[in-house]
């Protein structure tokens, strides 16, 4: 059975201070296979006994529980000592459960505490003593309901992308604690969970919409000027700089016309809320290749190398970094629930009007899809082997994974900046 599954949810607590009262939020995540699909939030009381209810209310009011195969918790407790009865829930939404323990639980310690936490205590306990002890899988001990023993450690076995801990646990430990209120979040939302607390997850998918982490605002009106005290080009053979020349269909963007006439790919493209210069065409190089030949071929001299000649005759060129890549991307462009075409390999998330040519966007028609990604200059923290690609899609703005080095993705190079 566990080869079948594939679409789950992964429930755990947000952080909580000790001393905090009241209600604790709770994230879900979705995931087919590898892939993040959504998140849910809800809300448990602090050392209550409303989790059962609550989680069942959560995933059944979803969009995904049609969808859903089995549900993944981390333990057996939630907010505290808010017990979750792992049958009755596995009853109520008609799912297999897996509750996952980073270490054995100590029962006894468990008993005193829950007896002596007040009134409700005893049925709390109840609740734990009547399940079949944890067993041991390689480094976790699992709690398994309506799943054979050797389908809930393949399950597990199967999302320990990263660790020994299903990915779903790790993907909710990278979402900020102050999720929004909305109980159901999806597209934009479900990836937002953008480098928190200085970590990038392999499989971290991030929008930048949703926190406001640059997000790009209304078209610029100001004139060029934006733009020349970044980057004077003075033409050839004279003492003559070369100005900016306003993008008509966005003044936002800045235009070096850099080759002759009609060769609007070796234009140069001044962002001027960034003052970042950008190739204007989105894919210089032609093709994919691995991350270091992405490195060397925006880092080379002109010789042997067509960028400092073809843009501009000037070098320092580079790839973005993932913050720098986000300020292109406008959220009005991005369609989670669909109302939008998937298919747009013009303008795919990027601001109306934009001049860039040749981008490479993922590609969605319904019945067939087309990923195309591109390298960023940003390391994994997690692992070194590892870099941050980027992947612009009008459905969810851009996504963006822990890759390794070794994948051949394609490069936009960037220039200057504050």
């Amino acid at each position: 059975m566990s080869s079948k599954i594939s679409y789950i949810i992964g429930l755990d607590d947000a952080p909580f201070d000790r001393s905090h009262r009241g209600d604790v939020a709770v994230i879900g995540t979705i995931f087919n296979g590898a892939r993040l699909e959504g998140v849910l939030r809800g809300k448990v009381r602090r050392d209550g006994a409303n989790a059962t209810g609550n989680l069942a209310e959560m995933i059944l009011e979803s969009r995904f529980a049609p969808s859903l195969q089995a549900v993944l918790l981390q333990g057996v407790t939630l907010a505290g000592f808010n017990v979750v009865d792992l049958p009755a829930l596995s009853e109520r939404v008609r799912l297999p459960v897996v509750a996952v323990c980073r270490r054995k639980p100590d029962l006894e310690s468990i008993r005193r505490a829950l007896l002596d936490s007040g009134p409700g205590g005893e049925r709390k306990w109840r609740l734990i003593e009547r399940l079949v002890p944890a067993r041991k899988h390689r480094e976790v001990y699992l709690h398994h309901i309506n799943l054979e023993w050797q389908d809930a450690t393949a399950l597990v076995d199967r999302f320990a992308i990263n660790s020994y801990l299903p990915e779903p646990y790790a993907q909710r430990t990278s979402l900020p604690a102050h999720w929004p209120t909305a109980r159901v979040a999806t597209g934009p939302e479900a990836r937002a969970n953008i480098l928190d607390g200085g970590r990038i997850m392999k499989y971290t998918f991030l929008v930048v919409a949703t926190l406001g982490l640059n997000a790009c605002k209304p078209a610029s009106t100001t004139t060029n000027a934006d733009c020349s005290p970044i980057w004077d080009i003075t033409a050839d053979g004279t003492d003559e700089t070369i100005a900016w020349v306003d993008h008509a269909a966005n003044p936002r963007f800045a235009i070096y016309h850099a080759g002759t006439p009609g060769e609007e790919l070796d234009d140069l493209v001044c962002d001027k809320e960034t003052k970042l210069v950008w190739t204007r065409d989105a894919n210089p190089r032609g093709i994919d290749r691995p991350w270091s030949d992405a490195i060397s071929y925006t880092r080379q001299p002109n010789v042997g190398n067509p960028l400092g000649a073809r843009f501009g005759a000037r070098m320092g060129w580079r790839l973005p970094t993932i913050s720098e890549i986000q300020t292109l991307v406008d959220p009005s462009k991005c369609s989670p629930t669909g109302d939008l075409p998937l298919t747009d390999g013009v303008n795919p998330a990027l601001p109306t009007g934009h001049p860039f040519l040749n981008v490479q966007a993922t590609e969605d028609d319904g019945s067939t899809s087309i990923t195309r990604k591109y390298w960023t200059a940003t390391t994994s923290e997690v692992d070194d082997t590892e870099a941050m690609s980027f992947e612009l899609t009008p459905q969810y703005c851009i996504l963006a994974f822990a890759e390794d080095k070794t994948e051949s993705y394609f490069i936009w190079p960037v220039r200057g900046g504050n």
